[in-house]
């Protein structure tokens, strides 16, 4: 005998995209989980459950993938666009390292901030802004993540060279 509740039984997908951002450990170096709770509510409205206690899922590691990344700088922003797959989500956090010595040093990455698309502006520091070639900036695209740390888990995009802070031309150039 089918108990009448469960021939109601609804089921709610969550996509990717709008998962918060993953929990990762305070060093960074692994991906953590993701935090949520949820209620019921009726069809009609009027009756809501308690919020379920805290619930955790398991946040699946993720590869670095071709990332077609393009950087314009005009000698005080980069204009950074980028495309990747489908399957990552619209948010993604950035990070940038700066060489003020023609790249043979770069500061640690620090955060940029978040974008929800697939393009990005990121201020050149005074210090670093250059007509001369000899300064130069590293990024990092990663899935979002809490709190804000650089995670090699969820990394898609790592640049290998660095780009300079010098203005290049309009149609820029792939990294």
């Amino acid at each position: 005998m089918v108990d009448a509740f469960q021939t109601n039984i609804k089921k709610v997908k969550v996509k990717p995209e709008n998962l918060p951002p993953i929990t990762v450990t305070t060093d960074g170096t692994t991906v953590g989980q993701y935090y949520f709770r949820y209620r019921i509510v009726s069809e009609d409205g009027t009756r809501r459950s308690a919020w379920t206690p805290v619930q955790t899922i398991n946040a699946r590691n993720f590869t670095s993938v071709d990332v077609n990344l393009n950087v314009v700088s005009d000698g005080t922003k980069f204009i950074l666009s980028w495309t990747s797959p489908d399957v990552y989500m619209t948010q993604y956090d950035l990070y940038v390292a700066w060489s003020g010595n023609s790249g043979s040093t770069y500061t640690d990455y620090s955060y940029a901030g978040r974008s929800t698309g697939n393009s990005f502006v990121i201020d050149i520091p005074g210090a670093y802004q250059s007509e001369s070639g000899t300064k130069l900036a590293k990024f990092v695209i990663q899935l979002p993540t809490s709190p804000q740390v650089l995670n090699t888990p969820a990394q898609i995009f790592l640049s290998s060279t660095g780009v300079s802070t010098e203005t290049t031309p309009v149609d820029g150039g792939v990294v």
